[in-house]
């Protein structure tokens, strides 16, 4: 009888690798660290190599998880490998940890590499590493985060405790006229502020998507872009950890000057 594959070590988009049948015996680049690179030319004369771009090119790094298969016939292995394979091509794979369960690593499936080792005398064992790919160098939260003002204005100003990595943030504007939402640093020095002139009745509201870029309202359940709603300022909402103060426990603060908030947010951190 086939031996039971050893779980809660690695999931893939929450379904643990020991459902497919595998054990993992090792994975010792689970981190996964991403380096960086700068796009260089040679020019002619004494200038030699120089960068041509300021942006990062951020480089794979290639997760392997060596892991084991036991299975009763061979069939069975090529159906559990079918069913890995088909799992991990339904989009990005997030990817967990036993290291730590509430953050998330975003990789592609970059194939397996699994053999025969030595003699076969029972039921048919593979041996190999299944490998991912991580172009992203960030982790995140597995779940968001969601913080409320009870009201306009300084008073109900509400912090949002960010990772060591920039995030983005959904915000949903409520019960506002012509609203100025204002973010502050972990001192409450203005480090964004913009305008929004919309004019909201209760049954109205205005989703500020600072990931895309985009401002949708919702009149009374219909649902529209309204890109110029958003008057000059600083654009949209970014939390950025330069402005909190992690050692001290102190957060940059969101407020609204007209109506309420509620912002959903996933922190996301450096490894």
């Amino acid at each position: 009888m086939r031996r039971p594959a050893r779980t809660g070590m690695v999931t893939l988009c929450d379904r643990d690798l020991g459902d497919f049948g595998f054990s993992v015996a090792r994975a010792p680049n689970l981190l996964g660290n991403v380096s960086q690179s700068h796009q260089t030319s040679a020019l002619a004369g004494l200038a030699g190599q120089l960068p041509i771009s300021r942006e990062a090119v951020m480089d794979a790094t290639s997760i392997p998880i060596e892991v084991s298969y036991c299975g009763d016939t061979q069939a069975e292995l090529v159906t559990a490998l079918d069913t890995l394979a088909h799992w991990c091509s339904l989009g990005p794979l997030v990817l967990s940890s036993s290291y730590d369960w509430t953050k998330v690593a975003l990789v592609s499936f970059g194939g397996l590499a699994l053999g025969i080792p030595g003699k076969q005398f029972r039921e048919p064992t593979l041996q190999g590493t299944l490998n991912f790919l991580r172009r992203n160098p960030y982790t995140y939260d597995r779940y968001p985060r969601r913080v409320s003002t009870n009201g306009a204005g300084a008073a109900n100003r509400v912090e949002l405790e960010t990772g060591t990595a920039a995030s983005h943030a959904i915000v949903w504007l409520e019960d506002a006229t012509v609203a100025t939402i204002t973010q502050r640093d972990a001192s409450g020095v203005i480090v964004r502020q913009s305008t929004l002139t919309t004019v909201q009745t209760a049954a109205d509201a205005l989703l500020i998507d600072s990931a895309r870029s985009r401002l949708i309202a919702y009149v009374a359940g219909i649902r529209s872009e309204v890109p110029r709603d958003l008057t000059l300022g600083h654009g949209f909402l970014r939390l950025e950890p330069r402005w909190a103060h992690r050692e001290a426990q102190r957060w940059q603060t969101l407020e609204t000057s007209s109506g309420r908030l509620t912002i959903d947010y996933v922190r996301g951190w450096l490894r």
